[in-house]
Formats: C-alpha cells, sequence, structure tokens
C-alpha cells in the first residue's frame, strides 16, 4: 500500500519488494498478482538476478508443499512459460547461482530437467538440495544420493528437505543408514510453516533431540523465544524481547521466572505454574520410518507470562529495591495473597514486616545494623491522593520494590525505641500536604516531653 500510494514508486527495488510481499500474504489472488508483475519485470529487468530467484524459491515451495501432503501438483502454463523464459537466461547472468538453478530444475520435467541437473552437477553438486532433485528426476543412484545429501552439508537443513528426501530412499541398506542418521542427528533444522521463505524457527539437535530452539516470528532479529533443552526435554525459554526467562524444574512445572525489567524473580512449588510454548511432538513424516524423531511446534496463539498470573501462582518473589547497596526484599505468598516482605542488603538481613492483612503495612527496620529492629514504620493507601506527592511514591518504590499490590502507598509513620524497652524515644507522624508531627521522649519514661 505504501508504495503504491500516488506518485507510485517505480524502480527494480519497489517492483522486487511488491512482488516478495504478494507471494507472502499467499492469497490465490495475490499469488496470481506476483506472478504477472513477475511475466512483466522479466522483459523490464532482464538481469536481475532477484526476480527469478524469488520466482523459482516461491513456485518450487509451492510444489513441494502439495506433494508433502500427497496432493497432486500441476503447474500452471503461465508459471511454466515464466520458467522456461529465465531458464534461457541463464548463462547470462553475472553469478553462477546454483542454488536457483536447483530451484528452478524442480519446475521442470523430461531432458530439460535432466540437462539442467548435469550441467549443475558438473560444475557443483555438493548441496543436499542436488541430492534431492536429481534423485527424483532419476539423475543419480540412491546410494550416490545419500552420500551427497548428507557429506554435503555443513548439518544446517530446511526441514522440509530432509522431509522429501526420507521417502526416496526404497534401498532397504540405506534406509537402515537413513534411519541411524535421524536417529542420531546432530545438526540445524531451519522451519518454514506459512510458506514465506523466511525460516521463523531454528532448532539445534544432539543426538536426534532437540538442544536449542529459537523463534523469530517476523524474522526481524529479534527473537520472540529461546529454549535450552536437555535431550529435547526444555530446561529454559526466554521471551527475549519481552526480557523474560522461564527455568523448569520438571517441564512444563516452571521452577522460577526472572523478570528482567521489571528486576524481579518469582519462584514457584511443585506444579502451582506450569507452562507450555510449544508442543514437543514426534514428526509425522518420519513415523512411516518408526523413527521418533521430535519437532517443536510454536502455539499460534503463544502469550508472553502475564504478569499478575505469576503473582497469583508465586510461592516467592524476589525484587531489587534502591534503599541500599545491592538490596532486594523477599515477598512470600500463599494462596496468591502477600504474607511476609524480608528485606536484604546482599546477604545481610535488615529488615521484615508481615503484610499478609494489606495495609497499613508495618516494617520492622535495624538501621545501625546491631540486629536490633529499633525502628518501626508504618505504611498505608493514599486513597485521598494527598499525603505523598510523585518523589515520595518514587522514593517508597526504592523501599518496597516495583510490585503491583504497592501502588499509590506513602510512609504513615515512624516511631524509633533504641533500647529495645518497648518505650518509644521518638515519633514522626506524616499529614496531608507536606505537614508532619514530630514528637520526643527525652528521658525515656513514656511521657512526650515535646
Amino acid at each position: 500500500d505504501i508504495l503504491n500510494e500516488e506518485p507510485l514508486l517505480y524502480s527494480a527495488d519497489a517492483e522486487f519488494i511488491r512482488i516478495k510481499t504478494l507471494y507472502r500474504i499467499g492469497t490465490k489472488d495475490s499469488v496470481t498478482q506476483a506472478r504477472t508483475k513477475l511475466a512483466t519485470s522479466r522483459k523490464i529487468y532482464p538481469l536481475d538476478e532477484r526476480f527469478p530467484r524469488i520466482f523459482f524459491m516461491f513456485e518450487s515451495l509451492f510444489m513441494n508443499a502439495s506433494e508433502k501432503y500427497g496432493q497432486q501438483y500441476e503447474l500452471p502454463p503461465d508459471v511454466l512459460k515464466i520458467a522456461m523464459d529465465y531458464i534461457v537466461k541463464f548463462p547470462d547472468y553475472k553469478t553462477k547461482d546454483i542454488e536457483m538453478e536447483l530451484f528452478a530444475s524442480m519446475l521442470i520435467s523430461g531432458e530439460t530437467q535432466k540437462r539442467l541437473l548435469q550441467a549443475i552437477g558438473e560444475k557443483n553438486n555438493f548441496h543436499p538440495l542436488y541430492a534431492y532433485v536429481a534423485l527424483k528426476a532419476g539423475v543419480i543412484s540412491q546410494e550416490k544420493a545419500f552420500n551427497l545429501f548428507f557429506d554435503s552439508s555443513d548439518n544446517f537443513y530446511p526441514l522440509y528437505l530432509i522431509e522429501s528426501f526420507a521417502p526416496l530412499i526404497t534401498d532397504e541398506q540405506l534406509k537402515v543408514n537413513l534411519i541411524k542418521h535421524i536417529n542420531s542427528f546432530s545438526g540445524t533444522l531451519a522451519v518454514d510453516e506459512d510458506l514465506d521463505l523466511r525460516k521463523e524457527l531454528i532448532i539445534k539437535y544432539e543426538r536426534g533431540r532437540p538442544q536449542y530452539i529459537s523463534y523469530d516470528e517476523n524474522t526481524d532479529g529479534v527473537l520472540e523465544v529461546y529454549a535450552a533443552c536437555d535431550f529435547g526435554v526444555p530446561l529454559s525459554v526466554s521471551f527475549v524481547s519481552n526480557k523474560i526467562d522461564l527455568f523448569y524444574d520438571l517441564y512444563p512445572a516452571v521452577q522460577r521466572v526472572s523478570m528482567n525489567g521489571k528486576n524481579g524473580v518469582f519462584y514457584f512449588l511443585g506444579d502451582d505454574y506450569s507452562y507450555t510454548p510449544f508442543e514437543m511432538t514426534v514428526h509425522p513424516p518420519f513415523e512411516s520410518l518408526g523413527v521418533d524423531f521430535y519437532v517443536p511446534y510454536i502455539k499460534k496463539d503463544l502469550e508472553v507470562p502475564d504478569y499478575d498470573l505469576l503473582f497469583s501462582k508465586a510461592a516467592r518473589f524476589d525484587v531489587n529495591t534502591y534503599e541500599r547497596n545491592a538490596s532486594y526484599v523477599r515477598y512470600t505468598f500463599l494462596d496468591g495473597k502477600p504474607r511476609m516482605a524480608y528485606f536484604y542488603e546482599g546477604k545481610k538481613f535488615f529488615a521484615y514486616g508481615d503484610v499478609s492483612k494489606g495495609f497499613p503495612f508495618v516494617r520492622y527496620v535495624d538501621y545501625d545494623g546491631d540486629e536490633i529492629y529499633e525502628t518501626t514504620e508504618y505504611f498505608d493507601i493514599d486513597t485521598e491522593d494527598v499525603y505523598a506527592t510523585e518523589e515520595d511514591k518514587k522514593i517508597i518504590k526504592t523501599i518496597l520494590g516495583d510490585i503491583p499490590f504497592a501502588q499509590n502507598i506513602y510512609l504513615k509513620k515512624v516511631e524509633v525505641d533504641r533500647d529495645s524497652d518497648t518505650l518509644i524515644e521518638f515519633k514522626e507522624e506524616y499529614l496531608p500536604n507536606g505537614g508532619k508531627i514530630i514528637s520526643w521522649d527525652n528521658d525515656d519514661n513514656g511521657i512526650w516531653d515535646s
């Protein structure tokens, strides 16, 4: 839509983006429009190799997807014409794009296909895609194709390529070797589920089981999900752009969740909180071989863990504070309700409070480090919005942490009993609009002197 606004932007770059986008939209009408534009662009930009490459990649992908699901695919006449018009131009191109020529060979048949594949094989046959296409066309033997497929790669394969190659191996001995390769596969698979030529799911395998999983939904270079696994079982899942990390005890039971954006960590007991961002299932195309090969499927309705939900499930929440150096507060929960708050400076415990009854909430603090909690602080909710300025509220967050159940809180009163005789020597009460009452008991007899 942006490219088509008046004045119409027309250039090789703009037309290439239009064609690529129309293919990716994926409707019958948009694909027809892409093909029409390609037929025109071929004449206007005959030596721009981006156009034939995108054409052959998408059209071969459509054909492969149909065959994968057992559907007979008949190449439309206009597609075949565009393909042949581009193929005769291959000798004129500056670069010899072997991969593009292999995609092109998938769309043609007969002697034309065999001559193209033989020419590719003479120049460069070290490509798993060549092994697949040449075997399918009957140009090379199963044994040669098998060796080329697994020896000509750096162990990085599009998933569809292994799915398509495996059924072509019918020799019994080679089939045994194929099963061994898949069962012990150590390499990387790339998955393009929506046929847009963008590999949104990358899976690193070790001994036939997923080791790392990365998911970039719109392939913008920013991962939505990254998971580390132990022989296929997730150990951790990271929502990278949201800065949230989940660590599992026994999948799918979550042990803890780190909220890096809010400097907090949730802890859970048993299976109080379970989360499954993907399903680890046996991949159907390999079941006929008797192989339990697992491929993760990312949920389409994938949701980032909700902050409020985590609080309702947590047994404990640790959140950084800025009251002291390396300080944090640990909140314990029961049935989704906060119970106790424990305040630490590094490993040193310096304050605590019972928050089970809500507000007003009382905190007992050891300010002088003698392990006697001489100061009592009363926090309450400023329902009338007259007790605390915005600056005061920010200070409260440096003490209590960034937590949803401590919003609009103000410091109501402070009492100090330095000698632990239960008699208050100093008290300060805070009133609306900046007022306060300060009281002293100078002789520690329980009677206010000032």
